[in-house]
C-alpha cells in the first residue's frame, strides 16, 4: 500500500485548561468531514497541531512540520492568533517548501495573501467541503487552484472562485468525539448550530443563514457525554432558543436527567433575549441544578437609535431585563466599544443602562473591524474610532476576582451625570 500523505491543521486556540474549554472544534470538523471521505481516508493521514495562544511554542510546530513534511498545511485563523502565524510560516516554508498552506477561518481574508507571502490559498466561508475537494483535487492530480470558494494568488491579483455551497445539515459533519478525533472531557462543546436570524453588521454570522444539527444527532451527542460523565458545552453556536430548536433540546437533557443521568449544561450560553420562551427556560431552570456554571448572555452593543440603525442591531432592553429579573442563572452582557454611530457619551450610556440590569458579569471590548464583516467590506464608507473606553475587561461581581462589576457600574453613572448624557443624546 502506498504511503499515506501528510497533512496538518493547526489551530491556536485562546486558552486551555484542566475543564477542556476550548478543544480545537473547527480543524476537528474538517478533519471528521473529510476522514468520513473514503478516497481521503485511505490516501492522507491528517492529524491536528493544537496550542493555546499563552502556551504556543513554535518549535514544537516546526518539529511536527519536520517530522512529517506535510503535503498540505492548514491554518484556523481567528484575530488572537494571525500573528502567530505571520511569525512562524516563513520558517514552516523553508522546512516545507513544497506544501500547501491554506488559512481559514472566521478572520481569514483574501487580503492575507498581500501580507503573507507564504500563504498560498486563502478559504472563504464554510470549510469542510471546501477542505475536501482541496484534498481529492490534489490527489487526482488537478489543480487545485480550482477549488471552489478559495482565493489565490494570479498574475499581479489575486482570484477569489465562486463560494462553496453551503452543508445543507451540520448532521453531514461527524461527530470529532464519537470518531476520536477528540478526547472526552470534563465539559464537551460542539458547535451546535451556524449562522444567525440577526444581520449585525459588525458580526460574521450576519452573511449565512441560521442551521443547527437535527434533534437525533443532538441526542447521539447527549448520549456520549452520558457515557463519559461529561457535561455539555453549547457556547459554540448561535442562540440555543430558536424557535422551539432550544426546547426540544432541552427536552432531551430534562429526559435523561428524569432517568437518573448526571447530564447538564455548563459554561455560557448565547440566548435571544428578545424569544422570552416559558419553556424554554423552565426546562433550563430545572436541567442547571447549580446557576453559578451556566452564563446567559446577551450583546448588548449599544441603546441609541441611530446606531443601533446604522448598525443593524435590534437591542431591546424592556426584554433583555425581563428575562434577567425572572431567571435566576448567572447572567452576562456584552458591549462592543467605538461601534460606527456611537460617541463617548452614548457608549456611558449604555454602560449605564447595562449596569441598571445588574448582571454578574459585564464583558466590554473595543471593536475589531473583522474580515468578512459588512464593516469590514465597506469600512471606508465609515469613521470607525475602536479606541473609546473602556478597554477589553470582563468584570465579576465574585469577590474572588480582581475586577468588580461595581466599578463598571459607578464609572458609567458617574460619567453620565458628569455630562449630561441625556442632553446629548437627543
Amino acid at each position: 500500500m502506498r504511503e499515506k500523505k501528510a497533512v496538518i491543521l493547526v489551530n491556536i486556540v485562546r486558552k486551555t485548561d484542566d475543564r477542556g474549554n476550548y478543544p480545537p472544534l473547527s480543524t476537528a470538523f474538517l478533519k471528521a468531514y473529510a476522514d468520513k471521505h473514503e478516497n481521503i481516508r485511505e490516501h492522507y493521514d491528517i492529524s491536528l497541531f493544537t496550542a493555546s495562544f499563552e502556551g504556543f511554542k513554535p518549535d514544537e510546530l516546526l518539529k511536527e512540520v519536520r517530522d512529517k513534511m506535510p503535503s498540505v498545511i492548514g491554518l484556523s485563523c481567528y484575530m488572537w492568533n494571525l500573528k502567530q502565524y505571520m511569525d512562524v510560516l516563513p520558517e514552516i516554508k523553508k522546512i516545507a517548501r513544497d506544501a500547501i498552506v491554506i488559512t481559514g477561518g472566521p478572520e481569514a481574508h483574501p487580503a492575507l495573501l498581500d501580507t503573507s507571502p507564504e500563504m498560498d490559498a486563502i478559504a472563504v466561508g464554510e470549510g469542510e467541503a471546501l477542505f475536501k475537494e482541496l484534498l481529492a483535487r490534489l490527489l487526482n492530480g488537478e489543480p487545485w487552484q480550482h477549488t471552489l470558494g478559495i482565493a489565490f494568488r494570479r498574475g499581479d491579483g489575486i482570484h477569489i472562485n465562486p463560494p462553496q455551497k453551503l452543508l445543507e445539515s451540520l448532521d453531514e459533519i461527524p461527530s470529532p468525539y464519537k470518531t476520536g478525533i477528540l478526547s472526552p472531557t470534563p465539559i464537551m462543546h460542539f458547535e451546535y448550530s451556524r449562522g444567525c436570524t440577526n444581520n449585525c453588521s459588525y458580526c460574521v454570522d450576519a452573511k449565512d443563514p441560521y442551521r443547527h444539527m437535527s434533534i437525533g444527532r443532538i441526542e447521539e451527542e447527549i448520549l456520549f457525554c452520558i457515557e463519559n460523565k461529561a457535561h455539555l458545552g453549547l457556547s459554540a453556536g448561535s442562540y440555543l432558543n430558536f424557535k422551539d430548536f432550544g426546547a426540544q433540546t432541552l427536552r432531551l437533557l430534562k429526559k435523561y436527567r428524569d432517568m437518573g443521568h448526571d447530564i447538564s449544561i455548563s459554561d455560557t450560553l448565547c440566548i435571544d433575549a428578545n424569544n422570552d420562551d416559558e419553556e424554554f427556560f423552565n426546562l433550563l431552570d430545572d436541567i442547571v441544578p447549580d446557576k453559578s456554571k451556566l452564563a446567559l448572555t446577551v450583546g448588548i452593543q449599544c441603546t441609541h437609535p441611530e446606531t443601533l440603525k446604522i448598525n443593524r442591531r435590534i437591542t431591546k432592553m424592556e426584554n433583555i431585563s425581563n428575562v434577567f429579573t425572572k431567571w435566576n442563572f448567572c447572567n452576562m452582557t456584552q458591549l462592543i466599544i467605538g461601534l460606527p454611530g456611537d460617541n463617548i457619551f452614548r457608549v456611558a450610556h449604555t454602560l449605564a443602562e447595562s449596569a441598571k440590569l445588574s448582571p454578574q458579569l459585564v464583558q466590554t471590548f473595543n471593536l475589531s473591524v473583522i474580515p468578512n464583516t459588512y464593516l469590514f467590506e465597506n469600512k471606508e464608507k465609515f469613521d470607525i474610532k475602536a479606541n473609546l473606553m473602556p478597554p477589553h475587561e470582563l468584570y465579576s461581581m465574585n469577590g474572588q476576582d480582581e475586577k468588580d462589576i461595581k466599578k463598571t457600574q459607578m464609572m458609567a453613572h458617574s460619567f453620565s451625570m458628569e455630562y449630561n448624557c441625556s442632553r446629548h443624546l437627543k
